[in-house]
């Protein structure tokens, strides 16, 4: 099945291939839509981060949502001509056809756009787009390169002990351990990219599917989503600000 494609950035395109073009208006509205969701989650959720993590995808500048005819347009101008002001988000409703996982989709490319205006990494247009590190710009290029590798070593490692960890956490079902296995692979497959935006996404599916927020599969999600949010508006490595959830059970044993 062809594919709709979107752009997010300074411009973004909603490309829509020939063959669909009628969808257009049906995308528009989508779009509409679920960004509409996202604002009104903004607006009246109690739970600080999650208002601070939908503010800052929602209150994006300089982000524009139009029609176009070429989907591989947004793509080749941010990996070829080094364009950070594109981004491209494939949405189509006709797969999508759960509003929550449309809004959460939509959350985490609009991270994507936020972290790579924030990182440093990224700042002066990487030759890796959409990396999601903090390095020192008096370092040489092999030496950030190794910071890099760092601090993706980190994340990475983190994704996996989500991904593993959902297994044997009883207070939540089979439904969220699939969902949380996925995209948590997703984070594991480009660790300096994706963390950010997965761990963003689960904690707005987590607080709107109601996942027991006494699980430590809750918890961990928080702990990612509040780090990473941490790293990319504060300026500084993931692994100085994330702070493990403790495991109940798994502590502190007296003798």
């Amino acid at each position: 099945m062809p594919r709709i494609a979107h752009s997010i950035g300074t411009t973004l395109m909603a490309t829509v291939p020939a063959a669909r073009t009628a969808s257009a208006p049906v995308v528009q509205c989508v779009l509409d839509e679920e960004r509409a969701a996202l604002a009104d989650v903004h607006h009246t959720t109690q739970d600080p981060l999650l208002r601070n993590i939908v503010g800052e995808a929602i209150g994006l500048n300089g982000v524009d949502f139009q029609s176009g005819d070429d989907p591989e347009k947004a793509h080749a101008a941010r990996v070829n001509q080094n364009d950070r002001t594109q981004h491209e988000v494939n949405l189509d409703p006709q797969q999508l056809t759960e509003p929550l996982t449309r809004q959460s989709h939509l959350l985490h490319e609009l991270i994507h756009v936020s972290a790579d205006r924030r990182y440093n990494a990224n700042a002066g247009g990487d030759r890796d787009p959409a990396l999601t590190a903090v390095v020192d710009p008096g370092q040489t290029i092999a030496e950030q390169d190794k910071e890099i590798g760092r601090q993706s070593k980190h994340r990475y490692g983190l994704a996996e002990s989500l991904h593993d960890g959902v297994d044997d956490d009883d207070a939540v079902g089979d439904d969220i351990k699939a969902l949380v296995k996925d995209r948590a692979s997703r984070a594991m497959g480009h660790p300096h990219r994706e963390l950010d935006s997965v761990s963003s996404e689960l904690y707005y599916e987590f607080h709107r599917r109601g996942v027991d927020q006494t699980s430590h599969t809750f918890a961990k999600v928080k702990a990612l989503a509040h780090g990473t949010y941490r790293s990319r508006n504060e300026g500084v490595p993931l692994d100085q600000v994330y702070e493990e959830p403790q495991r109940p059970g798994k502590c502190c044993v007296v003798q």
